[in-house]
């Protein structure tokens, strides 16, 4: 079962890679910007420790020019000590992205992103301030000027005691109950519903 849902995710990982209007993109370095002038070096999918696949739907709200527009789409992941694979399928049918992430190499495709300030790698540091351990990220997180303040059911990240996001969880286990992200620099929202996991 778990082999053919992981050949299911990469025939349309490949099929997104092979529509011309699709973005596709590759990042040998995993060293990105996750606020103005803060860099991180994500963790590799063994750091991160999860070893599951998961079915979610995700809802993300964008406010652009003074209007707040939202999306909903279906999101499946694969998580292995070697490799992170996630790929979102809208309500109608229609795939939207594609990602893989090794701990070397990003891969992407999608297609534009409604708020033009996001990048498919926000999807990537997202996902990793969501689910990482709070050890992890306080170690990711040590060479920039961004603050881990950890309270029940909720993580909340600074700069010079200015939040720049928060994520609040309805249960203590992450993967039950819905997530709430918010991102007050990029100005958008996200609500994650986990609708089914399977750990290995």
């Amino acid at each position: 079962m778990r082999v053919s849902r992981f050949l299911w995710l990469c025939a349309i990982a490949v099929s997104l890679n092979g529509c011309a209007i699709f973005t596709t993109q590759q990042t040998e370095t995993p060293h990105v910007a996750v606020a103005k002038g803060q860099m991180i070096n994500l963790p590799t999918p063994g750091q991160l420790n999860l070893n599951l696949s998961a079915t979610q739907i995700v809802t993300a709200s964008y406010v652009i020019k003074g209007q707040t527009q939202s999306y909903s789409s279906e999101v499946h992941l694969e998580m292995t000590p070697e490799k992170l694979l996630m790929v979102a399928v809208s309500g109608w049918g229609g795939q939207l992205f594609s990602l893989s992430y090794t701990g070397n190499t990003i891969k992407s495709s999608s297609l534009p992103m409604p708020n033009a300030n996001m990048g498919i790698e926000h999807t990537l540091t997202d996902f990793i301030f969501t689910y990482a351990t709070t050890d992890l990220l306080t170690s990711i997180l040590a060479k920039t000027s961004i603050q881990l303040v950890v309270k029940p059911n909720q993580r909340l990240f600074l700069i010079d005691n200015k939040p720049i996001m928060q994520i609040d969880y309805q249960d203590f286990d992450p993967w039950k109950g819905k997530v709430i992200i918010h991102n007050y620099e990029l100005n958008y929202a996200v609500i994650i519903q986990t609708i089914q996991t399977n750990r290995h």
